[in-house]
């Protein structure tokens, strides 16, 4: 067994109750060691928090999620394995804002999910950038450190006829916090409200690229299950990780009793777009290894060119 990690980050309504979690990318227990692309990120953020973590146990039963996504990422319809009552897609403030963009995450919105805007200064600069993706979110996330505040207090109530719940980060101080609530903020996150709490799982080792490939090549020329389970059944770690997955999934009840069973119950689109998402969550300084993912990447897109239909 291995070592791996993920931080979360408390966001409390107005009575203090936790309302979600933001989770976030760690590669070490006490601190990131170099953060990988946005993508890799999240997809690791993603692994974790649905292969390698009982979910429920982790987050509590009443509480959603916060992942941070980018155009890339939202692009690569990795996305598809988050159950949408569960997860809150978080744009971040990085992202270019294109006709493909916008398309994307209206396609998101209609398969149930919810859509937060990450740290909005309400500057005319970012109210020029983000206008066309207002009528598409849910929560806008209001950054306290750089915020214009008579920009804001104009904004809200316009933010409010969009109906929009109203969040604010970065809160350090019971001033800020007290301030803020008077104005009639909906969801509360930064220091003052909690630091981020870095959780150490064990995890089987990796399945490599390599690996994987072969297994989406198994699953593109649409060979028997009895195939795939032979080739799943043959590499432990991968067996390992694909029944946590169905077992941390809660829309599965029944119990599994063998690979066959297991890919039965994922189904084959789900399995390619997890097998996705482990390959970009694979994070290698060996320069082999990065251009086989790469190609594996690449093929592995290809696959989901057309709509995928959402089995979990």
């Amino acid at each position: 067994m291995s070592k791996i990690y993920i931080a979360r980050q408390k966001i409390v309504n107005l009575n203090g109750k936790t309302f979600a979690y933001e989770l976030l990318f760690r590669d070490s227990k006490d601190k990131i060691k170099e953060f990988p692309s946005n993508i890799k990120a999240t997809s690791q953020v993603m692994l974790n928090a649905l292969t390698h973590m009982n979910f429920d146990q982790i987050m509590g039963k009443g509480t959603v999620a916060f992942i941070n996504v980018d155009c890339e990422v939202i692009q690569s319809e990795i996305l598809g394995l988050l159950d949408p009552e569960r997860f809150v897609i978080e744009i971040l403030e990085t992202t270019k804002i294109t006709e493909a963009l916008l398309r994307n995450i209206a396609q998101l919105k209609k398969k149930g999910y919810k859509i937060a805007l990450d740290d909005f200064d309400c500057s005319p600069e970012m109210i020029a950038k983000f206008q066309p993706l207002l009528k598409y979110l849910n929560i806008i996330k209001i950054d306290a450190v750089t915020v214009h505040v008579d920009n804001l207090k104009k904004l809200i109530p316009k933010f409010r006829d969009a109906g929009l719940t109203l969040l604010i980060e970065k809160i350090e101080n019971s001033k800020d916090y007290l301030f803020y609530k008077s104005l009639g903020f909906d969801l509360f996150q930064g220091y003052h409200i909690g630091m981020p709490e870095t959780l150490e799982l064990e995890s089987a080792q990796e399945a490599i690229a390599p690996i994987i490939l072969n297994l989406i090549s198994i699953i593109k020329k649409d060979a028997e299950t009895a195939k795939l389970e032979k080739f799943i059944k043959q590499r432990p770690e991968l067996a390992y990780n694909i029944i946590k997955f169905i077992n941390n999934n809660n829309n599965i009840r029944d119990n599994i009793s063998s690979i066959t069973h297991a890919v039965t119950l994922m189904g084959r689109e789900a399995l390619l777009r997890w097998l996705l998402v482990y390959l970009y969550s694979e994070v290698s300084a060996n320069e082999f290894s990065e251009a086989l993912l790469d190609a594996a990447i690449a093929r592995a897109e290809k696959m989901e060119q057309s709509a995928f239909i959402l089995l979990l």
